[in-house]
């Protein structure tokens, strides 16, 4: 998945060159190199997709999911995890088309023969789902449809530098489609937008999810603690794996019932472009504006996180 990452991250930088044609062979020779990986961050090549599409009834749905909103370091930790020896990783970290049908999730996974002979060879073998879907609820009801046994794993993060590595995440995205739009010339001016227009209309945005929304918790992480019941859901945080990576990965391992093992940290997934740091005085609006919804979290989950 890293190499994946690293050709898709060359071709997004590419928009925010001054000379983008200079780069143009090294794109092309990514390109095929990418063809031809053994697992994806994303974005699946379709004659793939369409080689596993023949052998779709064979294969297995996901035993566990790590999920949260976006821009949760969800994809340092799937690296992470991914690695031990049990877990059979999926073709791709995400497979966006797919949506909420689980049925054409099969493409990405091992098959049952593949499942077995690798219980058989390491003691167990497991396959994770790790797409940042927290609040898709139309999937989290069709994946408690195929899997009512699946373990989930919901990753949080401080809302407050969520929202920033959201903004900084769109401006990656859009390149030249958002260049000239005043609000994305500073977070300090998105975020002033954002909240004016809360809640009667969500902030524009390239993500695809709604700034101010994303970081709003306490509804989906109800609704997956009601739909697999609570003894089946844990919830930790993007600040947990930052400041303590070996303790949180061992946590996940038993969650999971995996053999506890050393796992590799990962920083997957940063943002490589260098951006102007927000002013004090946005974060602190954003923390008034998310405290509320914060205590309403913990609350729920019986525990506080250190959080703006």
């Amino acid at each position: 998945m890293t190499r994946s990452y690293e050709l898709t991250t060359d071709l997004r930088m590419m928009m925010h060159s001054e000379k983008p044609l200079l780069k143009v062979p090294k794109a092309v020779g990514g390109y095929f190199e990418y063809q031809f990986l053994p697992h994806y961050f994303g974005g699946t090549p379709k004659w793939r997709q369409t080689w596993r599409f023949l052998t779709r009834k064979s294969r297995v749905l996901p035993d566990f999911a790590l999920t949260g909103p976006i821009k949760s370091c969800s994809s340092a930790i799937t690296l992470s995890i991914n690695s031990h020896r049990c877990v059979m990783p999926p073709l791709a970290k995400e497979f966006t088309l797919c949506g909420a049908n689980t049925e054409l999730w099969r493409i990405y996974y091992p098959t049952q023969k593949e499942v077995k002979a690798h219980a058989d060879r390491e003691g167990m073998a497991l396959c994770g789902f790790f797409e940042p879907f927290m609040n898709w609820y139309r999937l989290i009801h069709n994946y408690h449809e195929k899997r009512p046994d699946a373990k989930i794993i919901l990753l949080l993060r401080d809302p407050v530098t969520r929202a920033y590595s959201h903004w900084k995440w769109d401006i990656l995205l859009g390149g030249p489609l958002i260049r000239n739009l005043p609000y994305y010339e500073s977070f300090d001016e998105y975020v002033k937008l954002a909240l004016d227009l809360f809640p009667q209309s969500p902030m524009d945005g390239v993500c695809g999810v709604p700034m101010l929304q994303t970081g709003i918790y306490t509804k989906a992480v109800q609704i997956w603690m009601d739909t697999f019941g609570p003894d089946q859901v844990i919830v930790l945080t993007s600040e947990d794996y930052i400041n303590s990576p070996k303790d949180t990965l061992e946590k996940i391992q038993n969650f999971l019932g995996l053999p506890t093992e050393p796992l590799p940290e990962s920083r997957l997934n940063e943002n490589p472009l260098q951006l102007p740091r927000p002013k004090p005085e946005t974060l602190e609006k954003l923390s008034e504006f998310y405290r509320p919804y914060n205590e309403s979290l913990f609350s729920l989950i019986g525990q506080r996180f250190d959080w703006s």
